[in-house]
């Protein structure tokens, strides 16, 4: 006879079991495929990725500034964009080659651990494994996380999804049994992965608040450890936006653009887009969850929990919102509001409690001798639709106007110049289907005008050099070739000593540059467009690297996090002693 403990673990065994193999089926056709359909983002976000590989080989661990990717001119992407939760990735790539298969099997890792994440989470408060094996399977399978992984290739944005279930439900769990360190993770984890995800979930959960606000102000207990839980948040993780909020007070850069802030004409657009399960249209609600916004209230209202009410129209009001009954294009886009680029986002949180609610409905609402029934048709449903969504991504690879990426991609140069004249759009207009050609992705230079985001504002003037790897000196240029970590090779010999030579990497305020001419160190200075510019760059010189120096308050920022872990671990062990 099997024991409760024996059965608890074999349950778990089960769960994760079928989890796994549903991540491996997520991949299944496009592993069988062997093709990546191009994406926007994917040198962005994979450039991040390799950044981190080629500065751990140079021996530089967290580092701030672009000396690898993304055109090499030392930009600031990797301090303002957070990349912690990419170092899992960057250790299996400093050790395995990067090929097709890793690229799925990466993406396969990912949602196996959203569906752990999702389901141990939400059982929390549903306290019902069936509920919450459903709501992951449905969440985790959904067109949303196909859209960010193989549309747009977001891989931030996919591990937000990812990880919001412990932000969320570990709220809900705070707000009803005082129990907070789920909730710290995740937002600890949401941190360290997407800044505007943390803007957006706090929006949520501060609305939230607002709906039960006399009832906390009540409980002094709850108000203790929301504060607990903020103390740990900012001090674990002081050492990422300490020195971003101070980066950013001191130089005058160019923000991300916010595209208009384009939204769905209303609710009903946004309704259509979402059923048609299109990966190409699926930027608001997958499938489930409008069913979970439109027919399951219409079935199962009255039997709604005042927690199920509550998370039904708090996530109503920011779909509404989100919508064109808004005036965004016209007049939000010019306020603070346009930092989110795009309004659908604010339908993230929405889109996770209508799949909660949907998977509550049909494992409690409903009898139970049709609960049998109808679980394992929505949730073969749901991973036909997945596979549909992966047959999508091979049918998009596959059009007759997709070129094979067989060398770097720039978008002004020869190698497109007949996709830009056809297509007009060769970013989009992609393919990979050979190992080989994934480096060319992760070589692509980021011309500025396409990619102007975080260089200083003055900068801008200089965007043809900084795009075509030029310094200048006066009216003169000379063209230069980037060589990883900071290093410039001068293609063509230097006959004469040059003045006042302004290579082709920005300087920030408040950074310290080091540059060396063949090995010597030069004095260097910022000119007024700045960019990092040599008093002299002597005749014969071949090759120029460019070193950051780490800023010593860095080291009084890890000790603050250190301080962090160390008071939350400390808590979580007090409160299991107590226990």
């Amino acid at each position: 006879m099997i024991n409760k403990q024996n059965k608890k673990l074999l349950n778990n065994s089960i769960i994760i079991f079928t989890f796994a193999i549903i991540a491996i089926l997520n991949v299944s056709l496009l592993l069988k495929a062997h093709v990546i359909d191009g994406a926007w983002d994917l040198p962005f976000h994979w450039g991040r990725i390799y950044e981190l590989v080629e500065s751990f080989h140079d021996h530089v661990f967290l580092p701030h500034f672009n000396v690898n990717t993304m055109s090499q001119n030392g930009t600031a992407i990797m301090l303002l964009y957070p990349y912690i939760t990419l170092l899992p990735f960057v250790i299996v790539l400093s050790f395995f080659k990067f090929t097709i298969t890793l690229f799925y099997i990466f993406f396969s890792v990912i949602y196996f651990i959203g569906l752990l994440i999702s389901f141990y989470s939400s059982k929390s408060i549903s306290k019902n494994i069936l509920t919450s094996y459903v709501f992951a399977i449905l969440y985790c399978t959904s067109a949303i996380f196909m859209t960010f992984s193989f549309t747009n290739m977001d891989i931030g944005a996919l591990l937000s999804f990812t990880y919001m279930p412990l932000v969320i439900f570990g709220f809900i769990h705070l707000m009803r049994d005082n129990h907070w360190t789920e909730m710290t993770i995740g937002v600890i984890l949401l941190i360290f992965t997407h800044v505007l995800s943390v803007l957006l979930v706090a929006s949520f959960v501060f609305v939230w608040l607002l709906t039960d606000l006399k009832a906390t102000l009540k409980n002094k207990t709850r108000i203790k450890n929301i504060g607990k839980s903020v103390l740990v948040i900012v001090l674990t993780t002081s050492f990422l936006w300490i020195p971003a909020v101070v980066f950013l007070m001191t130089n005058t850069i160019k923000k991300p653009i916010n595209f208009g802030m384009p939204s769905s004409l209303d609710l009903l657009s946004l309704i259509y887009t979402s059923v048609t399960n299109n990966i190409t249209m699926s930027w608001g609600f997958s499938l489930f969850a409008v069913i979970g916004l439109v027919i399951a209230p219409l079935i199962f209202y009255r039997k709604f929990s005042p927690f199920i009410k509550k998370a039904y129209w708090v996530s109503f009001g920011f779909a509404i919102f989100s919508t064109g009954m808004f005036p965004w294009e016209q007049s939000l886009s010019k306020t603070p509001l346009s930092i989110i680029q795009f309004p659908w986002r604010l339908d993230m949180v929405p889109q996770l409690f209508f799949i909660y609610i949907l998977s509550t409905c049909i494992t409690k609402y409903i009898q139970p001798k049709l609960v049998y029934f109808y679980v394992p048709i929505v949730l073969v449903t749901s991973i036909v639709c997945q596979l549909s969504c992966q047959q999508q991504v091979i049918t998009l690879a596959s059009r007759s106007d997709c070129y094979e990426l067989s060398r770097p991609m720039f978008k002004n140069d020869t190698y497109n110049k007949h996709y830009n004249s056809k297509f007009n759009e060769p970013f989009l207009n992609y393919k990979i289907s050979k190992d080989s050609d994934l480096k060319n992705a992760l070589d692509t230079p980021f011309p500025v005008n396409d990619y102007p985001d975080y260089y200083p504002k003055q900068s801008f003037i200089e965007r043809e050099n900084l795009s075509e790897d030029l310094g200048s000196y006066g009216l003169h240029t000379k063209k230069l070739k980037p060589l990883h970590n900071g290093t410039f090779k001068l293609l063509h010999k230097n006959h004469r000593t040059i003045h006042n030579f302004a290579l082709p990497f920005v300087d920030y305020n408040g950074v310290k540059y080091q540059v060396y001419d063949d090995h010597h160190l030069v004095p260097s200075y910022k000119n007024n467009t700045c960019l990092l510019t040599l008093n002299r760059l002597s005749k014969g010189s071949k090759l120029i690297k460019v070193k950051i120096q780490p800023n010593r308050m860095y080291y009084v920022y890890y000790l603050l996090s250190l301080i962090g872990i160390i008071y939350f671990i400390y808590e979580i062990y007090r409160k299991k002693y107590r226990h």
